[in-house]
């Protein structure tokens, strides 16, 4: 069984995704406003099958990796350019309907530093709202009110885990660090 790829996610098999085609880079992360108000929801979601996600985003923050981010998810569909199709993007589902006007502090700020995570592995990638690049228009609705530009000034202010990683670590006597071991070590052999 794989592990998360963002350290404080808990990890749930059994949704349905497939490795990704080869060689395939990853183009953008896209957010999914969808209702997810129990854990039995995302057992639901997960065992439906016909949608996966690879995050969700609980309201109190919680994190659920339900896909691995070198498998692809069936979220989206048809799009408005090939970047944004599901083989091409990394999909994240956050609790709540897509007309909701305020979004709680906590899930804004997990969503931030999973996005964080992502850009310090795969390079800056644009986040958008699935429901804006998704074809035809309407089947996925917007989400009208998410906090983008909070969203996005947070990410830099975030510690990403390989500062929590150094900060953590006691260089050895001949000033080099060790090597990092568990969760962690994925993002330093990624080129971070």
């Amino acid at each position: 069984m794989p592990g998360p790829d963002y350290p404080w996610a808990t990890y749930i098999t059994g949704a349905k995704w497939a490795d990704r085609p080869s060689p395939t880079r990853i183009d953008a992360v896209l957010l999914h406003a969808v209702s997810l108000r129990s854990a039995e929801d995302l057992i639901a979601l997960r065992e439906r099958g016909d949608t996966a996600y690879h995050y969700a985003v609980t309201e109190t923050g919680a994190v659920v990796q339900m896909a691995p981010e070198r498998g692809w998810c069936r979220a989206v569909g048809k799009t408005t350019r090939p970047c944004y199709s599901d083989k091409r993007v990394i999909h994240i589902a956050i609790d709540g309907a897509p007309d909701q006007a305020e979004w709680p502090d906590d899930q804004v700020l997990a969503v931030a530093r999973i996005v964080g995570v992502i850009w310090a592995v795969r390079g800056r990638l644009p986040v958008r709202d699935a429901g804006n690049v998704a074809r035809p228009q309407g089947r996925i609705p917007e989400i009208t009110a998410w906090p983008w530009l909070h969203m996005h000034q947070l990410i830099p202010r975030l510690e990403t885990p390989i500062d929590i990683i150094y900060r953590n670590m006691t260089p050895q006597s001949d000033g080099e660090y060790p090597e990092p071991e568990g969760a962690f070590a994925p993002y330093l052999d990624c080129g971070v």
